[in-house]
């Protein structure tokens, strides 16, 4: 996957001689297609200088900013200006031309394509409006409107023309608590519909659980912060909860289905943002845990398609063998979903146990039925061997998480 703004080595300072100021020291970092990055900081701390250096709106004096193929260090004011059709600003303050009606200011935002007609635009204003949830206040002016329906209108005039990158800049600081959360959570619904990335600057520690990453500028460095990774574990671990209820609906196979459904729309939306943070620039060892849970991502995947395998053997099996495979089974999700809710040295050494020997325990079993009962054999032995594999991986992570 291909960033959509990658920095590479960027200082900025204002002021010369004596009062020269560094806000900006030798940053790099990658931003992504469907990414909702929080920047946060202290005031001064160069997140708003970030921001508009990265969206063309100053020069850049050190390093390099690309946006898609264009180089953006020593670029014309024709190449800025390009750059910056390519992005979405949205600004604390609305911006908003009160003369205007609420679908004029929307409009604004194409009058800078030359090919634009009138009627197209104000058709593609009011789609826009419609989405964000307000189309019925299109005829409206600005001070008419709330705090928070003024700023989705700067979304809309931001989206307007489809941009790649939308750029914020404090959304909510001038919102309520309930305002501001309907206008983050509308971002984040918009960046995954239009697979824009998503650079909000902020202090609002209220909204921070919408990010995939959350970045730290201080003193002119760049950090990255655990909390979206450690967000996505969370959503990860809690699969095997759901697939620790799989056993008792071996039965039922509308029930079944139905969790299926469930487990394939959560993967489906944690695969793709486990796969951004795999692909970006990051130091050891947040690296190797990316890695490490995006590949228990798909082990979870496979297991949950064994265990299904299994819901359609089993009627088929002798009773004993059938009861034997469901208890087992249900046992070892229970255990393993203790554990990576735990997270315990404890909970996952008990896990590793259950599931090291497995030649020797399916050679006994096996001599034990008939050859008819071996595909449902194997397949629960395959399901031991996934949850063998999550459980190496669970304590590799807590080991470094030891020795960090």
């Amino acid at each position: 996957m291909q960033p959509l703004v990658s920095i590479n080595g960027l200082t900025h300072a204002f002021g010369d001689g004596a009062g020269k100021k560094e806000v900006l020291h030798n940053v790099s970092v990658d931003f992504y297609p469907g990414e909702i990055v929080i920047i946060m900081g202290p005031s001064g701390a160069g997140k708003t200088t970030l921001l508009s250096l990265a969206g063309g709106l100053r020069s850049v004096q050190a390093g390099s900013i690309r946006l898609g193929d264009t180089e953006l260090f020593q670029a014309n004011a024709k190449t800025l200006r390009e750059s910056r059709r390519k992005i979405g600003f949205i600004f604390q303050a609305h911006n908003l031309v009160d003369s205007l009606s609420v679908c004029e200011n929307v409009q604004i935002a194409l009058a800078v394509d030359a090919n634009a007609v009138p009627a197209d635009s104000r058709k593609k204003a009011l789609d826009l409006l419609t989405r964000v949830g307000i189309g019925n206040f299109a005829n409206e002016k600005p001070r008419e409107l709330s705090g928070g329906q003024k700023q989705r209108v700067a979304i809309a005039r931001a989206l307007v023309r489809s941009p790649q990158i939308i750029m914020a800049d404090e959304p909510t600081a001038a919102l309520d608590r309930n305002s501001g959360r309907e206008v983050v959570d509308l971002l984040q619904y918009l960046a995954r519909e239009m697979h824009c990335a998503v650079l909000l600057v902020t202090h609002d520690n209220r909204i921070l659980d919408v990010a995939d990453r959350i970045l730290t500028l201080e003193d002119g460095r760049i950090e990255e912060s655990s909390l979206a990774l450690d967000r996505l574990v969370r959503e990860a671990s809690g699969l095997l909860q759901l697939l620790a209820e799989y056993p008792t609906l071996f039965h039922s196979p509308e029930s079944l289905n139905a969790s299926s459904s469930r487990f394939t729309a959560q993967t489906e939306a944690l695969l793709p943002r486990l796969a951004t943070l795999v692909a970006r620039r990051q130091a050891e060892p947040t690296a190797s845990r990316c890695e490490r849970w995006n590949a228990a991502l798909g082990e979870l995947v496979a297991l949950e398609e064994s265990l299904r395998q299994i819901a359609e053997l089993l009627p088929a099996q002798e009773p004993a063998l059938a009861e034997s495979i469901q208890e087992g089974t249900d046992f070892l999700l229970r255990t393993a979903a203790q554990a990576f809710a735990s997270r315990t040295a404890k909970d996952c050494q008990i896990l590793l146990s259950l599931t090291a020997d497995r030649t020797h325990a399916q050679d006994s079993i096996r001599r034990m039925y008939s050859d008819a009962g071996m595909d449902a054999i194997n397949v629960y032995f395959r399901c031991v061997y996934f949850l063998g594999h999550l459980a190496k991986r669970l304590d590799s992570d807590l080991s470094a998480q030891r020795i960090n």
